[in-house]
């Protein structure tokens, strides 16, 4: 019995692992999408998970300096986290 517990646990614990991971690569690659958009004199572009007005209410999202602070972020405190990982994914996440 102890055997299948230690086995389900791990399963749960390999998922979540999963989506943390994804969740993680697919911020990265939102913030560093709406960078390069900014950064090139466009507008904020809108997310699939953003509604129209959101991009209004979000406040940091208009202002290239404050994403690239949560780019550092981002990139400094998780580990499996690096530009050419995301700049690898930005064509299929797009």
């Amino acid at each position: 019995m102890e055997r299948i517990k230690s086995e389900y646990l791990q399963k749960i614990l390999d998922q979540v692992n999963h989506q943390n991971i994804e969740y993680f690569e697919n911020l990265t690659c939102e913030y560093t999408l709406q960078l390069k958009y900014l950064l090139s004199g466009g507008k904020p572009i809108k997310s699939s998970g953003l509604q129209d007005d959101d991009i209004h209410n979000i406040s940091f999202i208009n202002k290239p300096e404050i994403i690239k602070m949560h780019l550092d972020i981002l990139y400094k405190s998780i580990g499996f986290l690096n530009q050419d990982r995301i700049n690898a994914m930005l064509e299929t996440y797009k």
